[in-house]
């Protein structure tokens, strides 16, 4: 990902992230990723955000683009901005009083040890592991994507208290949160020939087919900040808690239910 900015008050957005929400409201955009990094924009009247592939010619003067976003293939453009802004979600759990975050994953010196360890004291026993996994005191860096594809991998239930969990458990779980990070970081600099997010396992695959098990992916709001979580019901079961604590990010009408029952695997099972 690149980004091209004339003049934004904060920071540049992290390598290796993903975007996951664009939130428009009248002539204010926000566009946030998986980290919780946000873009806030404000546009003048008249101003605009575009979107076009690579080599496509723009439709208004580069002059007047404040802000661009390229990834593979395409590029968004802000036109005209009042207001460019950088920040992370506000999170009470990075108050100083509940103590140091811990290690940034994104680096490659992380002190993954320490992770480990600091999930294996979680004061929370009751705690989901997949929110868990998010909390800046255990780790800072991983996002919903690699929490969820970390998860996957593992075969552990996003609900499961984290106190259920072995140590053999939280070990590998947090070395392969870390992994996936570090390669993605290392893809998005050229310093990996492959990039982790073109091979996602479950990421972004709700409503398909489970590689593993031929079970159908879902996605789930996995907290009160409404961040999304990707799983296999059918694979993911250790440490399956008691019927379910969340909420489906699905449409609830009967006819998605029964587009979801009517779905190939579905009736082979059947």
């Amino acid at each position: 990902m690149r980004f091209d900015a004339t003049a934004v008050d904060g920071p540049a957005p992290p390598s290796g992230r993903v975007v996951e929400h664009v939130w428009c409201r009248r002539r204010v955009v926000d566009v946030v990723w998986d980290d919780g990094f946000v873009l806030h924009s404000r546009l003048r009247f008249g101003g605009s955000w575009h979107v076009y592939r690579d080599g496509e010619p723009w439709r208004r003067s580069s002059a007047q683009a404040g802000l661009a976003i390229a990834v593979p293939g395409w590029v968004a453009v802000c036109f005209g901005p009042a207001e460019l802004e950088t920040y992370r979600e506000l999170d009470a759990e990075r108050h100083p009083a509940f103590g140091r975050c811990g290690p940034d994953v994104t680096v490659g010196h992380a002190d993954v040890d320490t992770c480990v360890q600091r999930l294996l004291d979680y004061p929370d026993g009751e705690a989901p592991i997949a929110d868990v996994l998010l909390d800046p005191h255990v780790a800072t860096g991983i996002g919903n994507v690699f929490r969820s594809e970390a998860l996957y991998v593992c075969g552990l239930h996003p609900w499961a208290p984290v106190a259920a969990l072995t140590d053999q458990e939280c070990q590998r779980v947090v070395r392969r949160a870390a992994a996936m990070v570090r390669h993605s970081v290392e893809a998005a600099s050229g310093l990996s020939p492959v990039d982790t997010r073109e091979s996602l396992l479950v990421y972004g695959r709700n409503g398909q087919r489970c590689d593993r098990c031929g079970d159908t992916v879902r996605v789930d709001r996995a907290d009160s900040r409404d961040r999304l979580v990707y799983w296999c019901p059918g694979c993911q079961i250790a440490h399956e808690p008691p019927p379910a604590t969340a909420s489906p990010a699905v449409d609830p009408h009967p006819a998605a239910t029964q587009f979801a029952a009517d779905l190939p695997w579905r009736r082979a099972a059947g």
